[in-house]
């Protein structure tokens, strides 16, 4: 046999109109039939009614982050991963500042430069102290004013 014949027998040819295409395909989603199937999909695949919830709106997302954040931070903590709980506690003070809670936010700054300080990483302190500083600033806190200047004049 030709490798011309082979060729040919091979590769057939099937010549399609639209009239007669038969596809399963149809035609594409709109944008709002994609946000129904996905949330259809969603809900079939998670069966724990909190994470459901959580997963419903930004501020529920963001409250079910911070609560499984703090019980890691404080996990970390209580069994001496200072640094891992460390790094939480700054993520959870992010949070608070960003919702003006500036009294949960600059205790848990405090926790961060506190670390920092004692392990000497003083470019990670200058990064935190001037949020710290702004916390305080807002509580109208001046007793650390004194300590955030200490410590960056030290650095």
């Amino acid at each position: 046999m030709s490798p011309q014949k082979v060729l040919s027998n091979s590769m057939t040819r099937t010549n399609t109109s639209p009239e007669n295409f038969d596809s399963s395909i149809g035609r594409p989603m709109r944008l709002s039939e994609i946000y129904i199937a996905a949330e259809h999909a969603l809900k079939q695949t998670i069966s724990n009614l909190g994470m459901l919830k959580s997963l419903s709106s930004s501020e529920e997302f963001e409250k079910k982050y911070l609560e499984l954040t703090k019980g890691a931070a404080d996990n970390y903590h209580h069994f001496w991963w200072k640094r891992h709980g460390v790094v939480l506690d700054g993520e959870i003070a992010a949070v608070a500042f960003k919702h003006g809670h500036f009294d949960q936010a600059a205790k848990s700054y405090e926790k961060v430069c506190a670390l920092y300080n004692g392990e000497g990483w003083q470019d990670l302190l200058a990064e935190v102290l001037p949020i710290l500083g702004e916390c305080q600033n807002i509580l109208n806190d001046q007793s650390w004013l004194l300590a955030i200047l200490c410590a960056a004049t030290f650095s």
